[in-house]
């Protein structure tokens, strides 16, 4: 992990980041985990506790936190993980106090992960209810060319291996490979849009995530995908996509998600979907996983708990963004920028701000 302690713009690596305790303490007061949330997290809080020190030491380019202090406290935060081959994944975003701090954190995020040739999307998951990142995330989409972004809404359920699925799984599915790449594509264009369907990297680099595990396994980590499908008539009408890594980077376990898509012309639909849960589960109980988030398209929800799933009552907007150019995503930049910018202004009470309401107005002139 590379701990970098921003200062308005400016960032710089640091010895040394603040220690589990500190950041759990600053998530708790922030409002981010919430009592069910914390509840569920204490299952794994153990193994939070010894794999943090790990990511602490591992390379710059797999795990980095930014964060602002105050008063040897945690004021604001947020942090990212390679999560596949050209992705990274932006999360924890937190305050407690001035949100310019937070817009600082992504900023240098922003252009840390731009000065990375290897990086072509990042993805931030948020609430739906939660008006500023989505706010944010709606303002990067219209500053980026056309087909560039993608804003996918998901029903967050939860798995317990402990108390859900069979020994083994079903034998109407089975795990897809590098080989059944045009299969996958296939289905992938038919449920999602084009720049999620070119996030997967299916024929660009191993499905199974090899290139990116050999880098986690040099931090004494791991990170992979598996991907299972469902067939009817011979035809694969839905996947599980199972992402997993040996410790928990996200306190939402999205680190751990898998991702459940079935075709829509799919007549049993809650069939394939319990085949699904059933093989997620029983890779999850594989590895040693006892708890992991599912998600699954709202329309599907009422199926997927029919399947053993729990309900959190929550959704997730997942926003992807597709590299702009070689400097990665200048249009992303200028609109944190200007926000900032608008922010600071209002908040020095000195003139109104020249950008409007809107995060992602124009200047004016």
């Amino acid at each position: 992990m590379i701990s970098l302690q921003v200062d308005s713009y400016r960032s710089s690596p640091t010895n040394q980041g603040p220690d589990f305790e500190l950041i759990w303490k600053h998530f708790m007061a922030s409002g981010v985990l919430f009592p069910a949330k914390s509840g569920q997290l204490d299952l794994l809080l153990d193994e939070m506790r010894q794999g943090w020190p790990i990511l602490a030491a591992a390379q710059q380019d797999l795990f980095r936190f930014y964060y602002k202090m105050k008063h040897g406290q945690l004021t604001n935060c947020l942090s990212d993980f390679l999560d596949t081959g050209e992705t990274y994944l932006l999360q924890h975003a937190t305050r407690e106090g001035d949100p310019l701090g937070t817009l600082a954190c992504m900023y240098s995020q922003a252009l840390t992960i731009g000065r990375d040739r290897n990086a072509g999307f990042f993805g931030i998951f948020s609430r739906p209810e939660n008006r500023w990142p989505a706010r944010l995330s709606r303002c990067f989409a219209e500053a980026l060319p056309l087909n560039h972004s993608s804003i996918t809404l998901w029903s967050y359920l939860v798995c317990n291996t402990m108390e859900s699925g069979k020994a083994l799984p079903n034998s109407g599915t089975e795990e897809l490979t590098d080989r059944h790449a045009d299969e996958i594509i296939h289905l992938a264009n038919s449920v999602m849009d084009p720049v999620r369907v070119r996030s997967l990297g299916v024929g660009r680099y191993p499905l199974d995530l090899r290139g990116v595990n050999s880098l986690y396994e040099k931090a004494g980590l791991n990170r992979s995908r598996r991907v299972f499908g469902a067939r009817r008539g011979g035809e694969l009408v839905g996947m599980a996509i199972c992402y997993a890594g040996k410790t928990p980077m996200s306190f939402s376990l999205l680190c751990n998600r898998v991702e459940i898509v079935v075709a829509s012309n799919t007549s049993d639909r809650a069939k394939v979907i319990r085949d699904l849960v059933e093989v997620a589960a029983w890779a999850a109980r594989e590895r040693g996983n006892s708890l992991f988030p599912v998600l699954i398209a709202p329309a599907d929800t009422d199926l997927a708990l029919e399947a053993g799933l729990e309900d959190t009552n929550r959704q997730l907007s997942h926003a992807l963004f597709s590299r702009e150019s070689d400097e990665g995503w200048p249009s992303v930049n200028n609109v944190i920028y200007r926000t900032y910018q608008a922010m600071a202004v209002r908040k020095a009470g000195n003139v109104p701000s020249p950008y409007g309401a809107p995060l992602c107005a124009p200047a004016a002139g």
